[in-house]
This record gives structure tokens, sequence and C-alpha cells, in this order.
């Protein structure tokens, strides 16, 4: 999957579907990636993301997407400790929220 970094929610509209869309900065509204036509990922080590005030920016960032309202999905990508206790806040009704975990990979240089 490519990979396209995007500095603004407009960049979004540019990113082709299925590019995996990086935001180039790390405060970037809500959400650590996107993939057009309908996905947005967050990673959180946290057990709780978001809050009330939220709902406008996802209504913002939701409106970049090409694919239907409807087929819109959030996914959270979690710690496996963290996957039962956590909790999205200020996520609109109508988005699809989903949780998974990530495994852990290390990688070491190798010598030379």
């Amino acid at each position: 999957m490519p990979r396209v970094l995007i500095r603004t929610m407009d960049d979004i509209t540019s990113l082709l579907d299925d590019q995996y869309g990086l935001p180039l900065f790390c405060n970037f509204a809500l959400v650590d990636a996107v993939i057009q036509p309908n996905l947005l990922l967050q990673f959180t080590i946290g057990t709780t993301h978001g809050n009330a005030s939220d709902m406008g920016k996802y209504a913002e960032l939701r409106s970049k997407l090409r694919g239907a309202k409807a087929t819109h999905k959030l996914i959270f990508v979690l710690k496996q400790e963290n996957l039962e206790e956590f909790k999205p806040l200020g996520i609109p009704e109508d988005l699809a929220c989903f949780k998974m975990t990530y495994m852990r990979i290390v990688s070491k240089k190798a010598k030379r």
C-alpha cells in the first residue's frame, strides 16, 4: 500500500483509493492515518481517546472521504492489555468504530 504524507485535512481529498495517508505533523486532527475511500486509523496506548468537542472535527474529516458516509470506519489500534477497557469518546453515532490490537514488532540492526 503506497504511503503518502498529508499536511492538512484538504490533502485527504488528493489521496487515491487504497493510499495510506500519513499525517506529516503529530498533532493532526483526530487520527493517525487515513485510507481512502473510507478508513480512519487511530493508534493509541491509552484506555480512552477523544472528547465531546471532537464531533465537529469528525464531520470535517469525514467530508474529505470519498466513500459513502454509511461506509466510514474508525479503527482504534490498541495495546492488547487495553482492548477490553478502551472507551472512545466524542465519536459521532453514525461512525462505525472498531478496536484491534497490534503485535509488538522488534527489529535489531544487523551487525556488519
